[in-house]
């Protein structure tokens, strides 16, 4: 009987599918007390006899990132590229392989163009340490993508998702604090072709541009009041003004 199965595409390789396997494993019971989640011992051919996920072998458990595409502050971001030279391998083998299924979940939203992972925490993976949680307070210098900086706005000026989208590319929403590649360590060379990069914007940037940007609303209603005609007091009769001559009560 078996454990665990995962069926493989015909054009996928298995070993990306060793660690996925591994979560997939029930505990184990019959016997009182606190149930194993995974087997002592895993036995495989020669295809995984790799350090990597030797390491990755004896801590499966990865923390949940509760906030996706968002940095927090104090941490720093790595891409593709950065991950692919921590491993020691190319980007195109990195990617071809998948090796990232090794890696810790990113800071950034599943499927986007520009993956980010954190550096302390996948460190701590090859390192084949326990993968530190990330901070799960907001702060003002956390760094967000453009679906968190629109969620980061108060539920009663938020924006429709299409209107968020279309100001940011007209350039009305606020400005880009830093931009994030494949490569953002010192000394990791630029893939060839180069992709644009991430935006981020930090979360005080995004509450100041809601704040001007309310604050320009109120103004507006105010000259406008000011400027339009006032309504005549209710229930007397009033007629049309002729022009030239006053008004005739």
């Amino acid at each position: 009987m078996f454990l665990a199965a995962i069926f493989a595409g015909g054009n996928c390789d298995e070993v990306i599918q060793l660690i996925p396997l591994l979560q997939t494993t029930p505990p184990n019971r019959g016997r009182r007390g606190w149930p194993l989640r995974r087997p002592k011992r895993t036995s495989a051919d020669r295809s995984y006899d790799h350090d990597t996920y030797r390491r990755r072998n004896n801590i499966v458990d990865f923390p949940a990132n509760s906030r996706p595409g968002v940095i927090p502050v104090g941490r720093t971001a790595i891409g593709d590229a950065d991950a692919a030279s921590l491993l020691g391998v190319s980007v195109t083998m990195f990617r071809r392989r998948r090796l990232y299924a090794v890696l810790p979940p990113t800071l950034s939203r599943p499927g986007v163009r520009i993956r980010l992972w954190d550096l302390d925490q996948v460190h701590a993976c090859l390192s084949g340490q326990a993968v530190p949680a990330l901070p799960i307070e907001e702060d003002p210098l956390d760094l967000l993508d453009s679906d968190a900086a629109r969620g980061a706005l108060p539920e009663g000026r938020r924006l429709a998702a299409e209107t968020w989208r279309a100001r940011l590319s007209a350039g009305a929403g606020p400005a880009p604090d830093q931009t994030f590649h494949t490569n953002n360590l010192p000394g990791t060379p630029t893939p060839s072709p180069a992709c644009p990069g991430a935006p981020y914007r930090f979360r005080a940037t995004v509450l100041a541009w809601d704040a001007q940007r309310q604050a320009f609303s109120v103004g507006r209603r105010s000259v406008t009041s000011k400027t339009a005609p006032a309504r005549p007091p209710a229930g007397g009769p009033v007629r049309a003004l002729q022009a030239g001559a006053p008004a005739v009560m």
